[in-house]
């Protein structure tokens, strides 16, 4: 699914050396994936073809491009139920 980019600020929670999106651009997303926010709480991330598999950004970064509904792409939730 093809996102673009509507938040590009450097957040608190950050993985140290991981690149940085740019507002505006457009990248392609590979999979969810569970990501950490700045107080620890779990969220749903992407992982973007255009960047090394070992880094996640948080989806509220993006907004979806793509013809295909958001919700048609594969997910899974129950990543998120490791932590509970």
């Amino acid at each position: 699914m093809k996102v673009i980019c509507i938040d590009d600020k450097e957040r608190a929670g950050d993985y140290p050396g991981s690149p940085e999106v740019r507002e505006g651009s457009v990248y392609t997303t590979l999979s969810t994936c569970r990501g950490y926010g700045k107080d620890g709480s779990v969220v749903l991330s992407y992982k973007l073809e255009e960047f090394e598999q070992k880094y996640c950004w948080d989806c509220d970064r993006f907004i979806p491009l793509s013809d295909i509904s958001e919700t048609a792409m594969e997910r899974n939730y129950l990543i998120l139920q490791d932590v509970y």
